[in-house]
């Protein structure tokens, strides 16, 4: 339906077309605001971040809309959402050799904790479902 709106002569007009702006208007400031922090790279235009992430969603979503597949709304969240992030971030200097150990332990642990987070939802779910001694067998 939005694509058949969209290339209505009149869709700059319609409510419909203020509301996506409001939406879609958020990214632009969310990048604005990072890069008055001076954690955004300023080289790069909100409005191509904005292009770029309601792009690729758009594209990596057609053929769920077709009804031929589907897709993983929060691993594609995941993955776009760190592919921006990372193009865009300014690079933290390390100051020394430590600084450098230092970054790479706190994302190691970082890793970690969402890995043991996740272990222990899954270990959850299969309590759940009754299965307690596959994972005691297992560990």
């Amino acid at each position: 339906m939005f694509q058949e709106l969209r290339t209505d002569p009149d869709y700059r007009s319609t409510r419909l077309f203020q509301l996506n702006q409001a939406y879609t208007q958020r990214i632009v400031d969310v990048v604005r605001s990072a890069q008055e922090r001076h954690e955004f790279r300023r080289e790069i235009a909100p409005a191509l971040v904005r292009d770029m992430l309601f792009g690729c969603m758009e594209h990596r979503t057609w053929a769920f809309l077709r009804g031929e597949g589907d897709f993983d709304a929060p691993s594609l969240a995941d993955e776009i959402t760190d592919l921006i992030c990372r193009s865009g971030a300014l690079a933290r200097a390390a100051t020394g050799p430590e600084d450098g150990a230092r970054q790479h332990l706190d994302r190691l642990e970082r890793v970690a904790a969402r890995l043991e987070a996740a272990t222990a939802s899954f270990e959850n779910q299969i309590r759940s479902t009754g299965e307690k001694d596959t994972i005691t067998k297992n560990k």
